[in-house]
């Protein structure tokens, strides 16, 4: 017995009835909380095991999340990847398409360029938005405002040619016949029509 209980048995406050009886009454009450499963130790394993659960849980969201981002970032560089593949392989293409319409249209003008290097007069028109000339005879000059003959550009270079020749010419790649912009004018309107235009040296003969 305790030193309380000992107090309260001399004072005659209790005896040793009761006391046992308590005591078979407080051991009933722990067995009862054990059986129940409703001991402090228990209750605090729960907890403990609820926490790891609740840890893990929240561990593999967070672990899948990542993996969607990761899978997204991949599948944006992999989309980009092929966008870049496929630019360039038009890139390729284009080139070649104009190499093969290159080589046709040598074979159309093969033998047909009615330029003369010995010509001084220039002869301007309008060629993807800038004024080029060619240099031409008057005989020639006369023709082309005549509309007898015809200009086209073949690999940045403005070639003469016969209206037939023109004509296939700009079958197969209308894109390289200027814009002749009517007749050619005459006299110092043509200096003040022209003034401020440079000749790119490509063009001069």
């Amino acid at each position: 017995m305790g030193s309380l209980q000992d107090q309260l048995l001399k004072a005659g406050l209790i005896d040793e009835d009761k006391l046992a009886k308590a005591e078979q009454e407080k051991q009933q009450r722990r067995q009862q909380r054990k059986q129940a499963g409703g001991g402090p130790g228990k209750k605090k394993a729960w907890k403990k095991t609820t926490g790891k659960a609740g840890r893990k849980k929240a561990g593999a969201k967070k672990h899948q999340h990542d993996s969607d981002l990761a899978a997204a970032y991949k599948a944006k560089l992999a989309a980009e990847k092929r966008d870049k593949e496929f630019q360039k392989q038009k890139k390729v293409a284009e080139q070649e398409a104009r190499r093969l319409r290159n080589l046709q249209l040598d074979k159309i003008v093969e033998n047909k360029l009615l330029n003369d290097e010995q010509a001084e007069l220039p002869r301007y028109f309008n060629y993807m938005g800038k004024v080029r000339r060619i240099l031409v005879n008057q005989e020639q000059l006369d023709a082309i405002n005549a509309g007898k003959l015809g200009i086209a550009v073949l690999r940045s270079r403005p070639v003469l040619l016969d209206l037939e020749t023109h004509q296939m010419f700009k079958d197969l790649a209308p894109d390289l016949i200027p814009d002749m912009g009517g007749d050619e004018p005459s006299g110092e309107d043509w200096d003040d029509q022209y003034k401020g235009f440079e000749v790119p040296d490509d063009l001069r003969w």
